[in-house]
């Protein structure tokens, strides 16, 4: 049951991690496109919890719904992998995209 729950909670950690870091980031820097992009990437992680979010009340919907029909399960079938693919695409696109973004560095960007 650990792991479940910490699966489940990686998101929030890893997110709350990054926007700390992304906003002691953007009080350290006076360029001004830089901060701009920086509140670009602290508003993207908050999409990401509000989404995460999403996911997580439709699992406990699906789970209160099946004691009530057994086929309200698939729902949580459907949901799990989509939660799998937005920790897949936060691990390995946004976190090697974001410094090539935070430094506008176009040299960088032919490795994605």
């Amino acid at each position: 049951m650990n792991k479940i729950t910490n699966w489940l909670l990686e998101p929030y950690k890893i997110g709350t991690n990054e926007i700390r870091d992304l906003r002691k980031l953007q009080r350290e820097t006076t360029d001004k496109g830089k901060k701009n992009r920086l509140h670009g990437l602290i508003s993207f992680n908050v999409i990401i919890f509000i989404i995460h979010t999403f996911l997580l009340a439709m699992i406990a919907t699906y789970i209160v719904l099946t004691f009530v029909n057994v086929f309200s399960f698939l729902g949580i079938a459907f949901i799990i992998p989509i939660i799998m693919f937005l920790k897949w695409f936060y691990r390995n696109r946004y976190m090697k995209f974001r410094k090539v973004y935070i430094n506008k560095d176009p040299n960088s960007i032919k490795h994605f």
